[in-house]
């Protein structure tokens, strides 16, 4: 679920990202470099799916451009 405040400031990067990876993990760093908290609330809900993480290429190649983008970002926020 998003806030009224995600819904009118974070974009899906669809010049970045294809298909199924990264684009969730995009949008939260999206919200924290813009100083904003990413709560996670647990529900009773599943996903059933065949099994794996799908293209295995595919993951790899959106975690090289997650990386690529927010690499810098991601080092300075380390704690």
């Amino acid at each position: 679920a998003f806030s009224p405040w995600a819904m009118k400031n974070l974009k899906f990067d669809s010049n970045l990202y294809r298909g199924f990876h990264g684009w969730e993990v995009d949008v939260c760093t999206q919200a924290k470099a813009k100083g904003k908290r990413v709560v996670v609330v647990p529900t009773n809900v599943r996903h059933h799916s065949k099994g794996g993480f799908g293209d295995g290429r595919d993951w790899q190649r959106c975690d090289r451009l997650f990386r690529g983008k927010w690499g810098k970002f991601l080092e300075r926020t380390k704690r």
